[in-house]
This record gives structure tokens, C-alpha cells and sequence, in this order.
């Protein structure tokens, strides 16, 4: 009876344990998954080394990070900071090319402190929020990375620089990531903003800049073809009744 007892006493105690732990803390893959969102900034602090901070830290607006290893920043001016950026969330740090040192103080689903030393030594603290995630039900294939593959049909006749890759992506945020790479290895990027017209998920809006409005009534791309292994988009203009079609697979 007493060995019985004992035996509770221990069963219990490893329960206990092991309700504690996955209260207290995520699985790492839940983490690694917080981290794929875009961050919306609510507060900053700086606390070393301000005036020689490599961008103006006060003006940071959001935080995107991809989970092809890309994060784009945004500043309140528009501009836009885009690198890769590699995560060991073992250590609670993400290391962003050409910026610095992320550290993590907090990262939920829907709450993100941390603070970032530049390569400059600067070091500024923030809060974000996650910003509010595109509704999906039809199209979902879309939110993903994609590989251009008419590229001469698109680009072979322009008279700048020959383009030898181009790579789309589509976020569940609201980001369309557009990057091109020349054949002399320098690459360029583009940053839109985009929303479905309707439920029916085919039509997609855009706008330049976050505080533009939507014209879907004046330009608009439309899904032409859509899976897994493929994509076929058109770029269409109210003023023009010629359109580019797009052409993608997955990116690798």
C-alpha cells in the first residue's frame, strides 16, 4: 500500500511538471512561428549611442519577418531596409545583414519586445504588435514564395540592365516582395501593398504606400492560373487594354 502510495506521490509530481512547463514556455516551432509575422512598432527607447544609430530609430514603423530568411523594414518616410537575417531563437537573438543584433525579450503570437544593437553600437528598445493578418480561405497557395519564369518575355526587350532572376513574394500581411537580379549581380526590390477585392479571392488590390487607397477600379492584378506548382498572373490598367502577364513556380 505504501509502495502504491509512493508511486501516486511521484506520478504526480511528474504531471505537475510537465503542466508547468508547457504552460510556462512554447514549443520552439510555436516561437519559430510567432516570429513569421509583420510587427507593427508602438514604442521605442534608445539608450546608447543615439546619434551615431545607423538608421532613425524613432521613425521605424514596422517589421516584417519571411520565412524565406528576408526581413523588411519599414520607416515612417516609406523607406524601406530589406536583407536576409538568421534566427537562433535558442538564444534569443536574430542576427539582420547590414543592420545588427536582434534581442528577444518577448515573443508571443501577438506581442514582440526586443531591442536591437546596429553595427554602429547603438542600441534601441522596442514594442510591436502583430499586425492584423489578411483573411484567406480560397487562394491560400499564394502566400508563399515564387520564382519568375517568362523573364525574357517579360524584360528581354527593355533596354536596362538584363535580368537574370526574379522572385515574388506574397504574404499573408499584405506584402508583395518583388526582386530582381541582374546578370552584373547587383538586385533591386520593390515593396507593394495588397488586399483581395472580394471573397471570390481572384482579383488582388494594390497600392504603393501603406497610407494610399486602394483603386481597384483603376489597377488591378488578376489570378489567371493558381496551385501549388504554379502561378500565372496578369497586371491589368483601367487606361490600357493590353496587360503583363507574370509567370511563376515555387520558389526553391
Amino acid at each position: 500500500m505504501k509502495t502504491i502510495k509512493n508511486l501516486c506521490i511521484v506520478l504526480c509530481g511528474v504531471f505537475a511538471l510537465q503542466a508547468c512547463s508547457s504552460d510556462d514556455a512554447p514549443a520552439a516551432e510555436d516561437t519559430q512561428s510567432y516570429l513569421y509575422q509583420k510587427w507593427e512598432l508602438k514604442k521605442n527607447t534608445t539608450s546608447k549611442n543615439a546619434n551615431t544609430a545607423k538608421i532613425d530609430v524613432n521613425a521605424i514603423k514596422s517589421i516584417e519577418f519571411l520565412e524565406i530568411g528576408r526581413y523588411i523594414l519599414v520607416d515612417t518616410s516609406n523607406t524601406i531596409y530589406s536583407d536576409t537575417y538568421t534566427a537562433d531563437l535558442s538564444k534569443k537573438e536574430i542576427k539582420l545583414s547590414n543592420l545588427g543584433v536582434l534581442s528577444i525579450s518577448e515573443l508571443t503570437s501577438s506581442n514582440f519586445n526586443f531591442s536591437i544593437v546596429d553595427t554602429n553600437g547603438a542600441k534601441s528598445t522596442y514594442t510591436a504588435n502583430a499586425a492584423e493578418k489578411i483573411e484567406t480561405k480560397i487562394n491560400k497557395d499564394i502566400i508563399k514564395g515564387w520564382s519568375m519564369t517568362n523573364i525574357n518575355e517579360v524584360y528581354g526587350g527593355s533596354s536596362q540592365e538584363k535580368t537574370v532572376k526574379a522572385e515574388l513574394l506574397m504574404t499573408a500581411y499584405g506584402t508583395i516582395f518583388f526582386n530582381q537580379y541582374y546578370e552584373s549581380g547587383k538586385s533591386t526590390f520593390d515593396l507593394t501593398y495588397w488586399k483581395w477585392k472580394n471573397s471570390e479571392e481572384k482579383t488582388i488590390c494594390f497600392r504603393l504606400l501603406e497610407e494610399d487607397t486602394y483603386n481597384c477600379e483603376k489597377q488591378w492584378i488578376k489570378i489567371d492560373e493558381l496551385s501549388k506548382n504554379s502561378l500565372q498572373l496578369s497586371i491589368k490598367n483601367a487606361s490600357s487594354a493590353n496587360s503583363v502577364i507574370y509567370k511563376f513556380i515555387p520558389l526553391k
